[in-house]
């Protein structure tokens, strides 16, 4: 949630010229701010769209009583990270309470010389709740509370009671934005009218209600319990980001952010409608426009997505489909170009997803949800190699479906995607008008496309599976005067899942040419396989100069004996002179500039020994929202360990080239012949 940020202050540290009163002074906006922070009502909830400076107002008036000893106030958070991540509420605390003279201690808590307290806390488990039974609090506030549970809150309004020595009023606050199948939707259902939207009328009005049963029972101001007790007075406060022109003016776009979402998250933040939600109508079909197969845009990037399904066709059942969507992106559009689907056994599965991409052609990129665990990169690791000759990118998902088809539904919505007419378009429109609540395999393909097209960057986007080749003009490996001649390296790289990989290059430093001839993954780290295969497959016993690389991972600690070491060990016994070291200078950031340039320049071929890794590095992308390459893409840290080795050689020889020119120049010395003077 936004928060509005201390420029709004409109006093901030203005003490009074009196003796009796030098608090500094901090106020909050007019508005729906300043009534949610003047309400004289016991339990407020302050929401709405989002923009509302709603975080704000909550740690600020939970200082309000900073000049009170005995002022203990708490305010959550669902869990701890959300408190301390950028822009949160500890960072919030910060802005305001040390001006009046707090002092923060272990990002939990605010201690004012008064000797009043501000904790932050969370309760990301249900009975967490019990952590405070006994406690006393003054003030309670929940930020975001559809977040955390009904039984949370309920239980919480029991410790709201003045600690001993409190003669001011006590009160608990709480802010959300809406959401339609929260429990919050109970207590501000007088607030909103039929559509969902706030009624401006009634915000901030004061009701009353009573627990029963633990149900919420709304009742008279008169109203009277057993002995006499009273009711809770409560209120609703909407607020939206126009009521904020601080943040407004603070960031111009964060309107224009809003507008960009998908329908249902905008009628919510930007509205703030709490009716609507994701149970169906999240997609109108009327969204997508249908064009011809001709009407496609020339220069086109293809992303064909798999989404499969584990169960079988019985008698009765209706399992899901396996379903792939061949999408496009150009311009800023998207294209849904086909969608094949079927229900079949797993063997067949695989041979349709190749015939598939063998329709496809090369180009286009062929991308599965790949499932959690081991089997899941099992399966992966068969799918890169049935699949040799094209660009694979197994995406290991994760996360709500229904957040992962928020961008297309948003691009949808705004005229962005089109589809190409086909026999396929009836039962795909027909999914999206319902989805969430049915079938929804095709629009996980699709929106995982979708993704792969808008969302991953490609380390090396040059590069296709597709210039994968057998040995040609450009290198001989039998013609042990062409191989000596070039650098040869190899890298070795262990994975924390126990999985390791191998790699070897042959670089040619006249022409400039990288050939990657050798690729072999291993499901665990065994260093006598490993010694073995090197030895047996690689240059190593006929080409001296051989660099061996591995990764971090392979060496371990002082002390301790690392699998580089047992790796060494079985060469030793090979008798192969070389061994296996760390990559002392290694630069990931320069080597893969380095080989981005080779595979612009189309100075990079791999062979088809090494097929695997060529698929691999094809498909290798940055983190989502990152600036480092993903993870446990073992063959691209493996050709980055070799190009950073190749980097630091090239430097080398253009420093030898150097001195042989330089020398060269050098006038030879005469002799005494006719030439002297």
């Amino acid at each position: 949630m936004a928060r509005i940020w201390v420029l709004i202050i409109l006093a901030v540290l203005m003490a009074t010229a009196t003796q009796t009163d030098a608090r500094p002074r901090i106020s909050p906006q007019e508005g729906p701010q300043w009534d949610f922070c003047s309400s004289k009502a016991d339990i407020i909830i302050y929401g709405g769209q989002a923009g509302g400076g709603k975080s704000f107002a909550t740690v600020l008036l939970g200082g309000r009583y900073y000049d009170h000893p005995k002022h203990r106030a708490i305010i959550f958070r669902r869990t701890h990270p959300e408190i301390v991540a950028g822009g949160g509420l500890w960072d919030t605390a910060g802005e305001i309470y040390p001006a009046m003279g707090g002092v923060g201690k272990n990002e939990s808590k605010y201690v004012f010389p008064s000797g009043a307290r501000v904790e932050f806390s969370h309760m990301q488990h249900e009975n967490d709740r019990f952590r405070h039974q006994g406690a006393q609090y003054s003030f309670i506030g929940f930020d975001e509370l559809p977040t955390f549970e009904r039984s949370q809150f309920l239980y919480m309004i029991s410790r709201l009671r003045p600690p001993p020595g409190f003669d001011r009023r006590c009160r608990m606050v709480a802010t959300c934005n809406p959401d339609a199948d929260s429990w919050v939707v109970e207590f501000i259902e007088w607030y909103i009218d039929e559509g969902g939207y706030p009624i401006p009328k009634h915000s901030g009005v004061i009701k009353f209600f009573t627990i029963e049963d633990n149900k919420v029972v709304w009742v008279d101001r008169k109203w009277r319990g057993p002995d006499g007790v009273k009711p809770f007075s409560f209120t609703f406060i909407s607020a939206s980001v126009d009521d904020n022109p601080a943040l407004l003016a603070r960031d111009p776009n964060y309107k224009r952010n809003l507008y960009a979402q998908d329908l249902v998250t905008r009628e919510r933040l930007l509205k703030g409608n709490w009716r609507i939600s994701y149970t169906g109508g999240m997609f109108d079909p009327s969204w997508f426009i249908k064009i011809q197969a001709s009407q496609l845009p020339q220069g086109i990037k293809m992303c064909r997505y798999w989404d499969f399904a584990a169960t079988e066709v019985r008698d009765n059942n209706d399992p899901d489909w396996t379903s792939g969507a061949l999408l496009g992106t150009h311009a800023g559009n998207t294209y849904i170009m086909d969608i094949v689907r079927f229900r079949a056994t797993p063997g067949e599965t695989l041979k349709r997803v190749r015939a598939v991409a063998e329709r496809d052609g090369r180009p286009v990129m062929v991308a599965w949800e790949e499932e959690k665990a081991s089997a899941g990169k099992l399966n992966s690791h068969h799918m890169i190699g049935m699949l040799a000759g094209f660009t694979c990118k197994p995406d290991p998902v994760s996360g709500d479906k229904v957040e992962r088809a928020k961008p297309l539904a948003a691009a949808a919505e705004f005229g962005r995607v089109y589809i190409v007419e086909g026999e396929w378009n009836k039962p795909f429109l027909a999914e999206a008008g319902s989805f969430p609540m049915k079938k929804r395999d095709q629009i996980d393909s699709v929106d995982g496309a979708h993704k792969m097209l808008t969302v991953l960057k490609r380390v090396w986007p040059e590069w296709s599976a597709d210039y994968i080749r057998e040995p040609g003009p450009r290198v001989d490996l039998t013609n042990r005067a062409v191989m000596f001649k070039n650098l040869h390296v190899g890298a070795v790289v262990c994975a924390p899942d126990g999985t390791a990989v191998y790699a070897a290059a042959a670089y040619d430093p006249i022409e400039s040419y990288l050939c990657v001839y050798e690729a072999k993954r291993w499901p665990d780290i065994n260093a006598v396989q490993i010694a073995s295969y090197m030895t047996m497959r690689s240059a190593l016993r006929v080409v001296h100069g051989t660099k061996l690389l591995g990764n971090e991972d392979m060496f371990g600690t002082p002390g301790q004996r690392g699998i580089a070491q047992l790796i060494n060990n079985e060469l030793g016994a090979l008798q192969v002179p070389v061994r296996l070291s760390r990559a002392m200078k290694h630069d990931e950031p320069g080597a893969i500039a380095f080989m981005g340039q080779m595979f612009q320049d189309v100075h990079v071929d791999v062979l088809h020994g090494a097929a695997e890794l060529g698929v691999a590095v094809a498909g290798w992308c940055y983190e989502e929202g990152g600036k480092r390459p993903e993870r446990g893409c073992g063959y691209g840290e493996a050709l980055c360990l070799i190009a950073s080795e190749l980097r630091q050689q090239i430097v080398v020889l253009r420093e030898r080239k150097r001195a042989d020119y330089a020398a060269a120049r050098q006038p030879e010395k005469s002799a005494g012949g006719w030439m002297a003077s």
